[in-house]
């Protein structure tokens, strides 16, 4: 009896799927060049100063967008590409009176009318481990489950986060090693330099 109680339990325990890794360190093709010909955006969500960084890069680069880190789905044009700065600063959600919550309410009617204005979503977290923890990781979730590519500092996906929702969502991801690769990273997405 005692056998045939074990060979049932066993046998019901179902077996948790498993999900397979990604390749984040190799640059997929289908982004290289992706900002040519097309309107760019760039927001922020969360309010951590890394959306400066971000945009210093893109000045260096000359190339031309428009900022607005409380960037409403409204004013976005079709067929843009939308860049998104992810990671919460209390200071800066504070300063600029909103929340966590308003900030996932703002990526979610983004994300809502994504595909009826054809938009091609990039979310960037480059603010490695210090843009991680309970502010942060809630709106990681919400924002990288539904973009089109994600883009990572290294340090900031330390224990597997960030790529276990690109991989379970099926969105590819890049993860760079060291911060100095953030110009050659947007590079890439404008003029296809793989250098």
């Amino acid at each position: 009896m005692l056998l045939l109680s074990m060979i049932l339990v066993f046998s019901s325990c179902k077996k948790q799927p498993t999900i397979d890794p990604i390749d984040t360190s190799v640059f997929p093709n289908t982004f290289l060049s992706v900002f040519e010909g097309r309107e760019l955006y760039v927001t922020s969500f969360g309010q951590s100063i890394d959306i400066e960084d971000l945009t210093r890069q893109l000045d260096a680069l000359e190339i031309t967008y428009h900022r607005n880190n409380y960037l409403e789905v409204n004013d976005i044009s079709k067929d843009a590409v939308l860049i998104l700065a992810i990671g919460c600063s209390i200071k800066g959600l504070q300063e600029a009176g909103t929340s966590v919550g308003a900030e996932s309410e703002r990526a979610q009617e983004i994300i809502n009318q994504k595909e009826a204005k054809n938009l091609t979503v990039i979310a960037f977290h480059i603010g490695g481990v210090e843009r991680r923890g309970n502010t942060s990781d809630g709106l990681i979730n919400t924002i990288m489950s539904n973009t089109d590519f994600n883009i990572v500092y290294k340090q900031g996906d330390y224990d597997g986060f960030i790529s276990k929702i690109s991989s379970k969502q099926n969105i590819p991801m890049y993860s760079y090693e060291f911060p100095s690769q953030l110009l050659s990273t947007i590079k890439k997405l404008s003029i296809g330099d793989e250098s």
